[in-house]
């Protein structure tokens, strides 16, 4: 359940940074640049349907948005559009997941962008583009 299950606003960012950083790592030695990497970031955010956490992942959503603005703005956003939506709670809650991943990532692009670097370097001194 890992990244469904949080209790506050820290935890949920930390848990998508953790998650940023091990997707970057593994795409290093794929890529040519940093900016190719990006273009391929839908990969880097997770389907909840696939977990099978659709119901744990709104619940910490909506246990945290009591003391996150920040939460609490994404929860309203994606339960006013859930009504207009077929398949509504997981669309929603992907939705959710999906805006996390993007702030958190234009908020600390410079630091993937350093941890891609790190581990591109690696893989051509290993003499493997896809040794990670």
């Amino acid at each position: 359940m890992g990244m469904y299950s949080f209790n506050s606003e820290k935890a949920l960012l930390a848990l998508v940074d953790e998650s940023l950083i091990d997707w970057i790592k593994s795409r290093a030695g794929k890529y040519d640049t940093f900016e190719d990497t990006v273009r391929d970031f839908e990969t880097a955010i997770p389907n909840v349907t696939d977990t099978g956490y659709v119901l744990d992942a709104l619940r910490s959503f909506v246990s945290v948005s009591h003391r996150s603005k920040y939460a609490r703005e994404i929860l309203d956003s994606a339960l006013s559009s859930m009504v207009l939506m077929d398949n509504g709670v997981t669309r929603a809650v992907n939705g959710m997941y999906r805006r996390v991943f993007c702030d958190c990532f234009e908020r600390n692009a410079a630091k993937y962008r350093s941890i891609w670097g790190e581990y591109s370097e690696t893989c051509w001194i290993a003499g493997n583009r896809d040794y990670v």
